[in-house]
């Protein structure tokens, strides 16, 4: 039996279980949440620099990062990209590597937006393999032998051994 999605607990988002696409694109948000803060504050850092040292390419080279974080979130939540989620904690990872390990700067809000950054991933995997768009693609439609009324077998519990039709009540055959 699934579980619903009401059944969360007060501490959900540190690690969130995927019962339904529900679940699914709430993880999703997680990414979109972390890359806009990246985003914004990766945009205020470089405005500021510009505004007390002047320079002009530090400008246009943080506008563009702010832009590869709003492709980036857009790609996490709308398209429910794995590149894209990929790309994001593997690129922030890298930035935090590099602050920590040659910078020396303590990480700060960086472990939870890597945690929600984790947790997208987690998200976008899951709806892909599981509950989401391939299953949708791939599922057939089956053809109830008795009244003609075609079944999504996606409507169906797949460990259930026999699908009954939502029409007529009468065993579905074809399903598996």
């Amino acid at each position: 039996m699934a579980q619903k999605s009401v059944d969360r607990s007060k501490y959900w988002w540190l690690w969130p279980n995927f019962y339904s696409e529900k679940d699914a694109r709430d993880g999703a948000k997680m990414g979109v949440i972390a890359s806009g803060l990246i985003m914004a504050v990766t945009g205020v850092v470089f405005v500021y620099r510009y505004a007390s040292d002047g320079d002009v390419f530090g400008l246009v080279g943080g506008l563009v990062v702010s832009v590869v974080w709003c492709f980036l979130g857009y790609g996490m939540f709308f398209r429910m990209s794995r590149v894209s989620a990929l790309i994001a904690l593997l690129l922030f990872l890298a930035d935090k590597l590099y602050t920590v390990g040659i910078e020396g700067k303590p990480l700060g809000i960086a472990t939870i937006l890597v945690l929600y950054l984790v947790n997208a991933n987690r998200a976008i995997f899951w709806f892909r393999r599981k509950g989401g768009i391939e299953d949708a693609k791939a599922s057939k439609i089956i053809t109830c032998e008795n009244c003609g009324t075609n079944q999504n077998p996606s409507d169906y519990n797949q460990e259930t051994p026999t699908w009954l039709c939502s029409n007529c009540g009468k065993e579905l055959f074809g399903q598996g």
